[in-house]
């Protein structure tokens, strides 16, 4: 059987690992599939394939591991699934340790200015938006491309008592009929925690809301470059109002718990500069929750009339020399949908029921991305032309 080594998040709680498996239960059938598995330690996991760590020495993304991993696996393809900005170290490793091998990507394009070029050379660059795809185009990928969503398990994700489910999370008795808006993100800079709190602060002040708080719940993904949440609070006069879960790194917990504490929100908000999907937004929409997301990236796509979408009147750049154009959603317009949403439940009910409608869609099934990805991946390794082979001559 043919082999495929794909390097990406695994046995971890990230949206990047529920793609990795999604996608590799999809390949299996057809493929001996091993992973190098990013944020993954080591531990005993559930999955029916090998994992093998990416971590060494202080190099979270298997870099220095990816020679001795591609010599043990010996693939016939490899796909690799991380931000565009980050294709080219592992485009030069691959090959010059495996210089025929085939090289697909899964590719995360979250803002405007992406280094497209930084592409070129794959064999397949798989996009989760056609915005992703637009941009990298714009940005200089010449490339083979394919656009291939996320999806959500609606056995997982789906409408509970939000009552059942503050009790579930332990909530006190003087929150279980509070008003909450709730945020389900990473902890780093391009997620802007901070506009959350900002905004959520100026709206119960200037609209004088007595009864509402901020939930925001933190991915266990140990970022460097996020917020002081609590002290932020503290500043903008809300930090009794703050509930705060942040989870030990790498520790998350389990995805029933996380679908609970979507049920535990009355609206479910994002003040992200950026996403090249926003996979908590789908959840929360799976969950019956209404959303309010900026209208920018690939939020801008595929919630289609199921979010509130805020215009993004400013921009900010993120750093680290990886200058991807982010949109910061407008805060006296994010105020006003905050403050409409809180004051008609009619409102609420409509947004659920749209949000709903649109995940229950068929192209949202895991099993559906993952058989678009294996069938765009299949016809661009049916495009590569066969090596001609070289004739000796008679003194050859």
């Amino acid at each position: 059987m043919r082999r495929l080594l794909w390097i990406g998040d695994a046995a971890c709680q990230s949206g990047f690992a529920r793609n990795t498996h999604a996608l590799v239960e999809a390949l299996k059938p057809g493929w001996d599939v091993s992973v190098l598995g990013i944020n993954y330690l080591g531990d005993p996991h559930r999955y029916p394939y090998d994992i093998y760590p990416a971590f060494s020495g202080g190099d979270p993304f298997g870099i220095a591991r990816l020679p001795y991993v591609l010599k043990v696996v010996n693939p016939d393809v490899v796909v690799i699934q991380n931000d565009p900005w980050n294709f080219p170290v592992y485009l030069k490793t691959i090959q010059k340790h495996a210089p025929t091998v085939p090289i697909a990507g899964v590719v995360a394009v979250d803002g405007l200015n992406c280094k497209g070029e930084a592409l070129n050379g794959l064999a397949l660059a798989a996009f989760w938006t056609q915005f992703g795809l637009d941009e990298a185009r714009r940005g200089g990928f010449t490339g083979t491309a394919a656009v291939v969503p996320l999806g959500v398990d609606l056995d997982v994700y789906k409408p509970m008592d939000r009552l059942e489910a503050r009790r579930a999370l332990k909530f006190p008795e003087a929150l279980k009929e509070a008003f909450i808006i709730g945020n389900v993100n990473r902890n780093q800079q391009r997620k802007r925690l901070d506009l959350s709190i900002e905004y959520f602060a100026e709206w119960v002040r200037s609209k004088q809301v007595t009864n509402a708080y901020l939930f925001l719940h933190v991915a266990p993904t140990g970022d460097q470059n996020g917020y002081d949440c609590q002290q932020l609070a503290r500043y903008y006069g809300v930090e009794e109002r703050l509930i705060l879960r942040v989870p030990p790194v790498r520790v998350g917990p389990s995805d029933h718990v996380v679908a609970q504490s979507y049920a535990a929100f009355d609206v479910q908000m994002t003040t992200t500069q950026g996403e090249g999907w926003g996979l908590t937004t789908m959840e929360g929409m799976a969950c019956g929750i209404p959303q309010i997301v900026p209208d920018w990236s690939a939020l801008g796509e595929w919630t289609d009339d199921a979010a509130v979408k805020v215009p993004c009147l400013t921009t900010a750049v993120t750093p680290d020399t990886i200058n991807v154009v982010g949109g910061i959603a407008d805060k006296a317009i994010y105020v006003k949908a905050l403050d409409r949403l809180y004051r008609s439940q009619w409102a609420r009910r409509e947004l659920a029921a749209r949000g709903q409608r649109l995940v229950a869609q068929p192209q949202f099934r895991w099993a559906a991305c993952g058989l678009r990805f294996a069938d765009a991946l299949e016809q661009a390794l049916a495009e590569i032309p066969e090596p001609v082979p070289v004739e000796v001559g008679a003194h050859g």
